[in-house]
């Protein structure tokens, strides 16, 4: 049996929230089956999905007390065609699809939109849905009188087809093409945008063309469940990739990450889904967004297990060393996979390419000194006392026990060498702080009286050995920190510059009632890249 409970919860919540969403109850739905609101009216039970009569811009749009003002947005007027003149010679008619999509993206949209790309002699045609209610005085099934101050919100379902037949698509002397959805105040529009190879794009858009009646909205001026859903016989052609002035690394890592991934629509005041199909045959609006979110399940490399207890005295050190040397062999047949693959990438992917290639290969060597040190030194890893085990060593660790503290406490009881990788008290998290490092030590020293050797921050081992393999002098090192008794610190044992960032843990007041002072102070690490910058 398939498992369609994503379905069912997509479904749920667009029922809930953009309607309509019958109820099998007596004086809840009407024979036709449409329901019939009778406890909220439509805009206080539904919030998505809604078109505003066309001039809804302003400030006394119906707002409650505790909505924002609008912004500035388009004001609805007809406004005189100008085509304008891309970078390569294609005209678009900008004052068309502006206004559009500004109505679009409105607080109180008056508008849908998404824009395509069509290809040429493609017939493309359309499916238009909507809902309308209106207020009705509710009656007393018993007595059959009008209830005081009480009504009823019976919905009309609306399609349209264009009668199944293929829209007609505006040329760019057209500009613009309007389809009055019979007397319902819905209207359909398609703008030309611009041709781009063998395909044009175009916007199309439903808009509620009702003018505003009265200064506050009423329901019955409104639609709801808006969408539409366009299909074509040739298939819709992707859209080009808008291409950022600023190109980083990691937007040039996406590039190459999805270059293989097309998209087919962009909407405007609503999403697009479309076709999964190779061929594009339907693209929709869609309220709200959904996409099925593979998980990411990590590759098992079969006869590489890395279980501890082989590592232990009850194991076998050497079948570690023969799976360490296995993952590291599978490491280098994937990596020459990329090679492969990179050969037949176009251009402006291939030096992204090479720069992951290149860090991939840097891993693999840093794995295989790593298995050789083991080798060479016999070093072995347990995670329970031991009687062979000669150091502890203890870090931050998300899953902390009390069984794993025990069992520290235990070692810490015998001649063995005591290490801790940092003396942070504590580590932020999305909530405020838990316990770090230099938390567990303390905790530690209260029941064993040890006191750990930190091998990281504030020592100067990591600076000293950072500047060793980088041939860098003390002079021309700093190092950027937030905390005072470990970034800072460090550097001033080391003897290099030292910046405290005041975005993270330490404040001016703790700057100046601490021994230890930074070279430099500024707000934030982006203070300090303007300040590098000049």
């Amino acid at each position: 049996m398939s498992d369609n409970r994503r379905d069912q919860l997509i479904e749920f919540v667009e029922r809930e929230f953009i309607g309509p969403d019958p109820i099998d109850w007596p004086c809840m739905t009407q024979s036709n089956g449409q329901e019939i609101l009778a406890s909220d009216p439509p805009r206080t039970r539904y919030i998505a999905g809604i078109l505003y009569p066309a001039e809804t811009t302003d400030d006394k749009a119906d707002l409650k007390d505790d909505e924002c003002e609008l912004l500035d947005e388009a004001d609805g007027e007809d406004v005189e065609v100008k085509p304008q003149k891309l970078g390569d010679g294609t005209v678009e008619f900008l004052e068309d699809a502006e206004e559009l999509i500004n109505r679009s993206n409105a607080y109180r949209q008056s508008a849908i939109s998404i824009t395509v790309s069509v290809k040429d002699g493609d017939a493309i045609r359309v499916a238009v849905s909507a809902g309308t209610y209106i207020k009705v005085p509710a009656m007393d099934p018993a007595t059959g009188e009008r209830l005081e101050n009480k009504y009823k919100y019976p919905r009309t379902a609306l399609a349209w087809e264009n009668d199944n037949v293929p829209l007609i698509l505006p040329t760019p002397t057209d500009g613009l093409k309007k389809f009055p959805i019979g007397t319902t105040g819905l209207q359909f529009d398609i703008t030309y945008r611009y041709r781009t190879g063998d395909s044009r794009i175009y916007t199309f858009t439903l808009e509620n063309a009702k003018p505003k009646v009265k200064e506050n909205v009423s329901d019955e001026e409104c639609f709801f469940q808006c969408k539409f859903k366009l299909f074509s016989e040739k298939g819709f052609s992707p859209l080009s990739d808008s291409q950022r002035i600023t190109q980083d690394e990691d937007y040039q890592s996406n590039q190459l990450l999805y270059r293989n991934v097309r998209n087919y629509a962009i909407g405007h005041g609503c999403a697009a889904d479309w076709d999964d199909s190779e061929s594009v045959l339907w693209i929709t609006t869609a309220i709200f967004p959904k996409y099925d979110i593979k998980p990411i399940v990590p590759s098992a490399i079969k006869g590489v297990s890395l279980d501890m207890l082989k590592m232990s005295p009850y194991g076998s050190f050497a079948d570690t060393i023969r799976e360490l040397r296995m993952m590291c062999a599978k490491y280098r047949e994937w990596i020459n996979g990329l090679r492969t693959i990179r050969q037949d990438l176009s251009t402006e992917y291939k030096i992204t390419a090479d720069r992951h290639i290149t860090n991939c290969e840097t891993c693999l060597s840093r794995m295989e000194k790593g298995v050789e040190l083991l080798e060479q030194n016999g070093i072995r890893v347990v995670t329970k006392p031991e009687d062979s085990a000669s150091v502890v060593l203890i870090g931050f660790d998300t899953e902390n026990t009390s069984e794993k503290v025990r069992d520290t406490c235990i070692m810490l009881g015998r001649e063995v060498a005591y290490l801790a990788t940092n003396p942070d008290l504590v580590c932020p998290v999305s909530f405020g702080y838990i316990p770090d490092c230099g938390s567990m030590s303390i905790m530690l020293k209260n029941a064993t009286g040890k006191t750990p050797f930190f091998i990281g921050k504030p020592e100067p081992i990591m600076i000293d050995c950072v500047l060793k393999k980088l041939g860098i002098s003390k002079e021309d090192t700093v190092i950027v920190g937030d905390r005072i008794y470990t970034d800072i610190a460090c550097g001033v044992t080391a003897g290099v510059d030292t910046i405290c960032v005041l975005s993270g843990e330490a404040t001016l007041d703790d700057l100046e009632k601490s021994d230890t002072k930074p070279t430099w102070i500024f707000d934030s690490v982006r203070e300090v890249c303007t300040e590098l910058a000049r």
